[in-house]
């Protein structure tokens, strides 16, 4: 009598797991296809992403193949995914960091209903150098009668800066980029875009401020950074 309750409660089970599969997409969100939509964020930022046909129930979120969210009840771990999901279905983020790179994707059964591919970056950092001149942090003394070369470097963790320099009481000069290259972290989300620019200058007046600015090319990423130039000695 026991063996045979056992073997009815195991058949139950096992319709039950039957039902429950079948009602599941075999595919997730591979039904219908979305444009990816890009979003920069800097690194230790917020983020919200959205997700179609607001008045829908039991969407899915994903990362990459990670499960986030089946219905409102949140399937990834806390400890990886710092995260919230709204009564929308609108997705936050905090603080976010490298590991949150790639595509997120809200599905409906096999409809994709919206697709984000989140990159990440970091401030830019510039800086303008020239040698064989006395310096003392941003300030550069110079004399009339030589000329300098100051290099512009832009480092940025996403994308290479298109450079542009402006020399006070001067117009903007927008000076292409002349070098480029990248250093690879450990991983490739880690890369490191280096971007580098000259400038000619000979001293005309006996104070001046050089500034360079980055601005990125694929985002809005924008860094200046300027220096003050002090002249000594007398035009030749």
């Amino acid at each position: 009598m026991k063996q045979k309750l056992i073997e009815a409660i195991s058949v139950v089970l096992l319709l039950c797991v039957i039902c429950i599969l079948e009602q599941l997409p075999t595919t997730l969100g591979t039904g219908s296809y979305q444009p990816c939509k890009y979003t920069y964020v800097q690194r230790y930022n917020d983020v919200w992403l959205d997700c179609a046909g607001n008045y829908e129930t039991n969407k899915i979120w994903k990362h990459q193949n990670t499960l986030l969210y089946w219905g409102h009840r949140a399937v990834a771990s806390p400890v990886q995914y710092n995260m919230h999901l709204f009564s929308n279905y609108t997705l936050k983020l905090n603080n976010v960091t490298y590991q949150y790179a790639g595509n997120y994707t809200c599905i409906k059964g096999d409809e994709t209903l919206r697709m984000h591919c989140i990159l990440l970056h970091d401030s830019p950092l510039l800086s303008v150098t020239t040698d064989n001149v006395d310096t003392n942090s941003s300030t550069y003394i110079v004399s009339y009668h030589n000329k300098y070369i100051f290099k512009c470097q832009a480092t940025s963790s996403s994308e290479f800066l298109n450079l542009t320099w402006y020399v006070e009481n001067d117009d903007m000069t927008t000076v292409i980029t002349r070098k480029t290259s990248v250093e690879l972290g450990q991983y490739a989300s880690e890369a490191t875009y280096i971007s580098e620019t000259d400038l000619i200058y000979t001293p005309t007046v006996p104070e001046q401020n050089i500034t360079c600015i980055g601005e990125g090319t694929k985002s809005r990423l924008f860094s200046r950074k300027s220096v003050a130039i002090f002249v000594y000695g007398t035009i030749k």
